[in-house]
C-alpha cells in the first residue's frame, strides 16, 4: 500500500518530505505542496523535487506528509470485520418518545428496577413477547447497553413489576396532576387499575389519560 511505502522510504532515511511554501497575491494565500527528498552531496546539503503534490486534496496531502513521518494509516474497513449489528432505530425512536413524556421520573427515582422497566415498556412496544423471550430480544437490540440490563433475568423483571406495583399510587397521582384539569378532577374522574395488574391503567370516565403500556 502506498502509506507504508512512504513509511518504508522515510525510515530508511532518504531525506523524503513534503515541503509546502506559502505567498500572498491580491489579499489572497497560495500554498504550493511539492515532495522533496534532501540529500549531501560535497558536504553541502541539496533538494531533488519528486514531484508536485499541489493539485492533490488537502486531506491526501496531509496522509503523504504523516506517512513520511513514519505514522502508518488503515484503509477504513480494511483491516475490521463485522461480527455482530445490534438493532436500535426503532428502539431509540421509542426511548425518544419515552424522555419526551419524562416517563422515567414518572416511574419513580434512578434504580436496577426502573431500568428494567423503562426497558420492558419499550421492548413491549416494538416487538411483544413473553418475559423470558424479552430478556433474549434485548440481547440483539441497544436496548441491553443502554439502559443496563444485558444481564437480567426473568426473577430481575418480576422483582421489578412488584417494584412498580408498589408505586401504582404515587404513579396515579402524578398522572392526574399532570393531565387533568381540576374540573375533570372534581368531575370524578378517577383511574383504576385493570383485572391484568400493573400498566393497564386507563380512566372510569371519558377524560383522556396517557395509559402506561401493560408489560
Amino acid at each position: 500500500m502506498a502509506s507504508a511505502r512512504l513509511s518504508g522510504i522515510a525510515r530508511r532515511g532518504s531525506g523524503v518530505h513534503v515541503h509546502t511554501t506559502r505567498r500572498n497575491y491580491k489579499d489572497k494565500v497560495y500554498e504550493s505542496h511539492l515532495l522533496r527528498r534532501s540529500y549531501r552531496e560535497d558536504g553541502k546539503v541539496k533538494n531533488e523535487t519528486l514531484a508536485n503534490l499541489s493539485h492533490l486534496p488537502s486531506v491526501t496531502i496531509e496522509v503523504i506528509r504523516e506517512s513520511l513521518a513514519g505514522k502508518s494509516h488503515v484503509v477504513a474497513g480494511g483491516e475490521f470485520e463485522i461480527e455482530r449489528s445490534l438493532f436500535h432505530g426503532h428502539v431509540a425512536a421509542i426511548a425518544a418518545m419515552a424522555n419526551k413524556l419524562k416517563l422515567a421520573s414518572l416511574l419513580g427515582p434512578e434504580s436496577k428496577e426502573r431500568d428494567i422497566i423503562l426497558a420492558l415498556v419499550i421492548a413491549r412496544v416494538t416487538s411483544p413477547s413473553s418475559k423470558l423471550a424479552t430478556t433474549r430480544w434485548w440481547q440483539d437490540t441497544t436496548i441491553a447497553c443502554d439502559f443496563g440490563v444485558g444481564d437480567a433475568s426473568t426473577d430481575d423483571l418480576y422483582g421489578a413489576m412488584d417494584w412498580i406495583l408498589q408505586r401504582q399510587g404515587a404513579i396515579e397521582t402524578q398522572l392526574a396532576r399532570r393531565h387533568l384539569t381540576e374540573g375533570s378532577q372534581q368531575g370524578g374522574t378517577r383511574l383504576r387499575d385493570s383485572a391484568k395488574g400493573i400498566g393497564g391503567w386507563q380512566a372510569t370516565k371519558p377524560y383522556q389519560i396517557p395509559a402506561l403500556v401493560r408489560i
